[in-house]
């Protein structure tokens, strides 16, 4: 909805050869991907931490992977996450239609896991719903 922001996105991942930005408020809050949800994940945590449903669009993706998380016993934390906090996140994902869930290797300097139990298990659990709601679908 806001052409201005998706121009500036749109030219900064083509201009530096990168997949995605992350959109940050004026309070430098993370709120989501230009066209993406994005989740993160702190070491030894068992725990999903997702930008609140008021800072994202909460789309169809974004909720089922949150239902695959609480579905498999993964505790799931909306909030508010600065960029302050990146170096506090052992690993990160994006989550759409295309990319389905795609694990992050680096935001700016901090580098991540893209080997991550939890990130493995909802991207296996991920395409098994689609594959089953592929197998199941008839006109």
């Amino acid at each position: 909805a806001n052409l201005p922001v998706r121009e500036r996105a749109d030219k900064l991942i083509k201009e530096s050869g990168i997949y995605e930005v992350l959109l940050i408020n004026s309070e430098n809050i993370i709120t989501e991907g230009s066209r993406s949800n994005v989740f993160f994940v702190k070491n030894n945590t068992g725990i999903l931490f997702t930008p609140s449903k008021n800072l994202v669009l909460n789309g169809i993706t974004r909720r089922k992977i949150i239902d695959l998380a609480i579905d498999n016993g993964i505790d799931i934390m909306e909030s508010c996450y600065y960029t302050s906090e990146l170096f506090d996140f052992s690993s990160a994902f994006l989550t759409g239609t295309s990319p389905k869930v795609l694990p992050i290797k680096k935001i700016e300097n901090v580098v991540l896991s893209t080997s991550d139990k939890i990130v493995s298990l909802l991207i296996e659990k991920y395409d098994t719903l689609i594959d089953d709601y592929v197998k199941q679908f008839s006109w």
